[in-house]
């Protein structure tokens, strides 16, 4: 899981490099993967799409913002980025599963 997420990161954050300095770019994944660890890592992921909330998106973007020495960012705007990416990765793990499932079927 933890691996699939850290592929999923990479990828994601190569499409979004226009729109994000490079320095942010590796603070939130640094924090991401911290705290995906320490909120999911014994969660299935049937269990972790009801389990992401607007309070834990909430506060990683506040670690993120901690962690970052410019003021590049609003928290707004962290919080639409990563609650954005965290849902497209729970919604692609989600369509894999079902095409897994028809082929299986």
């Amino acid at each position: 899981m933890i691996e699939e997420f850290s592929l999923f990161l990479n990828k994601y954050f190569s499409e979004q490099k226009a729109q994000i300095n490079e320095a942010i770019l590796v603070t939130i994944k640094w924090v991401l993967k911290e705290e995906f660890v320490h909120e999911f890592e014994n969660t299935t992921l049937d269990k972790i799409t009801t389990k992401i909330t607007d309070p834990i998106i909430d506060r990683i973007a506040t670690k993120i913002l901690e962690n970052i020495k410019e003021d590049l960012m609003s928290k707004d705007m962290l919080f639409n980025i990563i609650s954005g990416m965290v849902k497209e990765f729970f919604l692609r793990n989600d369509e894999q599963k079902e095409l897994k499932t028809l082929e299986d079927g």
